[in-house]
């Protein structure tokens, strides 16, 4: 508390002064003194920094960049995976985005799986089921999805067999070919009988995945469905009936000859061609 004391002497000409309270002048002093002074020595551990971005990844993450600077064909060996945290956000965003280019995404989801990203089964999910997304990019997600290496985690498996076998009913003829080319490779039980009632259902909406039915159903050696696959031989659509050729000659069958010289006489390239190979494939295996 400040008090107020009489006080005489020379060059005064005031009766009171006032006396400062040990605390007030203590308080003062305290703040006039510089901070360097007075600052204590911290007992918390420094805030960890957060990586940045490399500039090879920030590279190829601007969307400001044409994609031809962004992707080069060393691509595989300029980045070969990345490990950095805030490399594998860039490239997350990037994968997300269905405002950015298809072939950039592509090869950023094929970084990401040489890397082996845990996330990445759940951004590419994100992305089918994203509906600003195109056909085109689904397709090369169901295929990443199928090929990417997943985290040794039930959860994740699950939600990725489910989304797979999901997408067989799927809006986009693309992703739905993708789906079942997928669970082929895999040896999904659902992909044989999705493959077979693709192969004989009059819907016409299947004629668009007839010729992979078929594909499949070589694949998986379903060799019982041949009667069937001999009828599509000469279907309208060329797909179709190159995939039954080709298969046809794969499993030897020797009655589909005339089918295959039908083919070989075509003014269509690739009906030619294929039933050219299919010729040459039984000659070689006659004169063994």
């Amino acid at each position: 508390m400040n008090k107020l004391i009489p006080v005489t002497g020379i060059g005064i000409h005031c009766r009171y002064v006032q006396l400062i309270s040990l605390r007030a002048l203590t308080q003062t002093v305290a703040v006039t003194q510089p901070a360097e002074n007075l600052r204590k020595p911290s007992l918390e551990a420094p805030a960890q920094q957060i990586p940045a971005v490399s500039p090879v990844i920030a590279s190829l993450t601007d969307v400001r960049l044409p994609p031809h600077r962004r992707i080069s064909s060393d691509i595989v060996a300029r980045i070969s995976k990345v490990e950095n945290e805030a490399d594998f956000q860039a490239l997350d965003d990037c994968l997300r985005n269905a405002d950015d280019h298809d072939t950039v995404r592509n090869e950023v989801a094929n970084l990401l799986r040489r890397s082996n990203y845990l996330q990445l089964a759940d951004s590419l999910i994100f992305v089918l089921e994203n509906a600003a997304e195109k056909p085109r990019f689904r397709a090369f997600a169901v295929q990443h999805l199928g090929g990417a290496e997943l985290p040794n985690d039930y959860d994740v498996k699950k939600r990725v067999a489910e989304k797979l076998q999901s997408l067989l009913q799927d809006k986009d003829v693309e992703v739905r070919r993708e789906a079942l080319l997928t669970l082929t490779r895999k040896h999904e039980p659902l992909a044989a009988a999705t493959a077979v009632e693709w192969l004989s259902s009059p819907h016409r909406g299947q004629q668009e995945v007839r010729d992979l039915a078929i594909r499949c159903i070589r694949e998986l050696g379903l060799r019982e469905h041949a009667p069937i696959v001999k009828q599509l031989a000469s279907d309208e659509n060329e797909s179709v009936r190159i995939a039954a050729i080709v298969t046809l000659s794969d499993w030897q069958d020797v009655e589909s000859a005339t089918v295959f010289e039908a083919a070989a006489r075509s003014n269509s390239t690739r009906l030619h061609r294929a039933g050219q190979a299919a010729l040459n494939k039984m000659k070689v295996r006659a004169d063994r």
